[in-house]
């Protein structure tokens, strides 16, 4: 059963976002989302279509399983949120006829978290930390995950990743897609279009990227590079840490030829030129 309520979005943020400390991107997205006035829905159970249907957020305190696959576009056409407070396992699911419109924020917390969604517009996903699941659709997605084992695929669509510390598997599918990643023993496949995959500052671990068809990117402008060793479309990068990083269908290779994040330093270049320059 809900309970329902109206609260300004400075409450919105001081009362359910800040509690939940999500990636400021991810409390802006929501906040900017929303009318002065905002009207809030909470369960403690599963929503039913009428109980979302002129909710602004949806805010809901329970694990398991919550699919909400039958609901209509009417249901979810004011949606602006799906806020999970629970640290309990979620298995949330949105992926029926009507839910291909929604283009809204779902945010989880800790737990090893399933969430599979399929707008064909394109939804914000923040899985907060554990060993999480994301499925996503065709549209225009973006996925932050936390730390752990994390597993994401968002299908066709340009496509924004941040993955957490963790041995995480990404498959963005078509699209040009951005990739950045964390710590940890990692996977990418950005298929078809003109993608970039970048280190984030201070990552480190063994990673294997493939670019697939497309004009790819990878970015170590964080990174400090020790050694490249070129074999036809591999291309071995060893970082100073004895990070390992095998690339594969790369075109393009970014970098600081003056060590990390300075002015002047950063150049792009194709594999040959990478290649010789270390």
């Amino acid at each position: 059963m809900a309970t329902n309520y109206h609260l300004s979005k400075s409450d919105v943020e001081e009362g359910i976002l800040d509690p939940l400390s999500l990636p400021a991107s991810i409390s802006n997205k929501i906040l900017n989302s929303l009318k002065n006035k905002v009207w809030v829905a909470e369960f403690n159970s599963v929503p039913t279509g009428a109980e979302l249907r002129g909710k602004d957020l949806a805010v809901i305190d329970i694990g398991g399983t919550v699919n909400l696959s039958g609901i209509s576009a009417a249901d979810i056409k004011d949606l602006d949120a799906f806020i999970f407070t629970t640290n309990n396992d979620v298995n949330f699911s949105l992926n029926g006829n009507g839910t291909k419109s929604f283009k809204g924020v779902i945010t989880t917390n800790d737990g090893n978290d399933i969430i599979t969604t399929n707008s064909i517009i394109g939804v914000t996903v923040s899985s907060g930390d554990g060993n999480d699941t994301v499925t996503t659709g065709s549209g225009k997605d973006s996925v932050s995950a936390g730390s752990g084992n994390d597993s994401i695929n968002t299908g066709a669509g340009n496509d924004t990743v941040l993955t957490g510390s963790g041995n995480d598997s990404v498959n963005t599918g078509d699209g040009n897609d951005s990739v950045v990643v964390g710590s940890g023993n990692d996977s990418v496949d950005t298929g078809a279009g003109n993608d970039t995959v970048k280190l984030a500052l201070g990552a480190s671990g063994t990673y294997q990227f493939d670019g697939g068809a497309g004009i790819d990117n990878l970015d170590l402008s964080l990174a400090n590079i020790a050694t490249v060793s070129q074999a036809g479309a591999v291309v071995t990068i060893t970082l100073n840490d004895a990070s390992v990083i095998t690339a594969t269908d790369f075109g393009r290779f970014i970098y600081d030829s003056n060590g990390i994040a300075t002015p002047d330093g950063v150049v792009i270049v194709a594999v040959a030129a990478f290649d010789a320059a270390f």
